[in-house]
This record gives structure tokens, sequence and C-alpha cells, in this order.
């Protein structure tokens, strides 16, 4: 699975504290953050996350602005939603706006939340590879994080969606 960055956005330490340990051991680097602030500060730093744990009610913001913030920058990140006042609203609207699951707490099931943090990791390695065989079929080179991958993420997610569109093009004459 190699070494996946994952950022834990929780208020609550108790919540930070458990998700510490449940990914300890799985090959991950994970991060914490308590408030938007330090959301800010890692997405700054450029960190290429994979997965994402957002609370949808902190103190100083709403996960869904989060959610969106991550997206912006990372958008090969899966994000999480989490929430302890969950509603069909919040849920639907969390996943409208590109959260990948949606997940209440307190969890009950651990075995069952440890094995959706598997799969979220397994397919990321498993994307990883499958971008790294694609970008070497076209000789290109990126490493994943990195903003190719990202760009070839977003590429392949297109290339694989049934919608259609088209996209008008104004030619653009030489200037002499």
């Amino acid at each position: 699975m190699g070494d996946t960055p994952i950022l834990i956005v929780d208020d609550e330490q108790e919540v930070t504290t458990f998700f510490k340990h449940l990914l300890a051991g799985k090959q991950c680097q994970v991060h914490i953050a308590n408030d938007a602030a330090a959301v800010d500060r890692f997405l700054s730093e450029g960190i290429p996350f994979r997965l994402a744990l957002v609370d949808l009610k902190l103190p100083d913001a709403n996960g869904l602005d989060i959610l969106s913030k991550i997206k912006q920058r990372t958008a090969a990140c899966d994000v999480v939603m989490m929430t302890g006042y969950s509603t069909v609203k919040s849920a639907v609207a969390a996943i409208q706006a590109g959260a990948r699951d949606y997940l209440e707490k307190p969890f009950e099931n651990i075995d069952e939340l440890e094995s959706l943090l598997d799969q979220f990791l397994q397919r990321q390695s498993s994307d990883d590879e499958s971008l790294q065989k694609l970008a070497a079929q076209y000789g290109i080179i990126c490493a994943p994080g990195s903003p190719m991958h990202a760009i070839l993420a977003i590429v392949r997610k297109i290339a694989r969606s049934r919608s259609t569109f088209s996209l008008k093009v104004k030619p653009v004459r030489a200037r002499n």
C-alpha cells in the first residue's frame, strides 16, 4: 500500500486518537487537523492526500467547505465525511459535493470501519499502479501524488464516465 498520506479532520481528540490507532501499521502517513487553519496549513504544504476523513461540523468551519478545499487542491483524494448529527439532507449534500462516503459517529462496527478504510487504501494503491502503467504507455513521467498524477486521474475518471459534452472553442488568430 505504500506510505499513503491520510488527513483526519476532527475537533474531538478521542476521534483523532482512535483513527491514529486504527491506521497504525497500515503504512500510512496520518496527519491530524483539529480545525480549518490546520487543514489550510497541510494543503498549502502540498501534501498529496489520498484519503481524508472530515468531520461535518467543526467549531470554526463547515466540513463541506473543507471538502471543497481538499478537492480543489488534491482532486484524487477520496473524502469521507463523518458526523454525529446525521441527516439525509447532510448526507446528500456531502455526496453531491464529492464525498466518497458518509459515516455516522459514534462508529458502531469497528471491524466494518476498518474494512472500509482497507478498501480505500487498496483501491488507492491499485489506482496508483494502473496510472503508472498508463503514464509509462504514453511516455509520461509522474509520481503518485504529483500534479501530473492528479491530472491523469481526472482524465481517466472523465474517460470512464458515460456523460457526453461538447466543447466549443473559438479559433485564435495569430497576431502580426
